[in-house]
């Protein structure tokens, strides 16, 4: 299966064990690795450099990605690993943009 996991900024991916990175980066370096071990053909890319066309799969990690893909009619699956909508709870903004996220998805598999 080819999967693209779509990085979310401009932090680098550093070896494991080398801190420089946010906790949303090394779990999409962690999706990364381990679905390459079971044998998929995995990509790493920015949002504006995916084509649906290239993938079976695309995997976002962030709602304001899944939002702008969503926008750009790119299909996505979306894992949110997200803390802040349960803390600030559900009249925040975290957790409108994590139910915006989720809609756009269950929208797009309808179309």
């Amino acid at each position: 299966m080819r999967i693209c996991q779509v990085i979310s900024s401009n932090m680098p991916i550093l070896p494991t064990g080398v801190r420089g990175w946010g906790a949303t980066e090394l779990i999409t370096d962690e999706y990364a690795k381990n679905l390459r071990k079971l044998g998929h053909e995995v990509d790493v890319k920015y949002l504006n450099e995916v084509n649906p066309a290239d993938y079976d799969f695309i995997h976002i990690h962030v709602a304001n990605l899944c939002i702008e893909a969503a926008k750009r009619g790119i299909p996505y699956v979306y894992s949110t690993h997200d803390h802040h909508s349960y803390y600030y709870g559900k009249d925040s903004w975290n957790y409108r943009q994590q139910l915006k996220a989720l809609y756009s998805h269950l929208h797009q598999q309808s179309m």
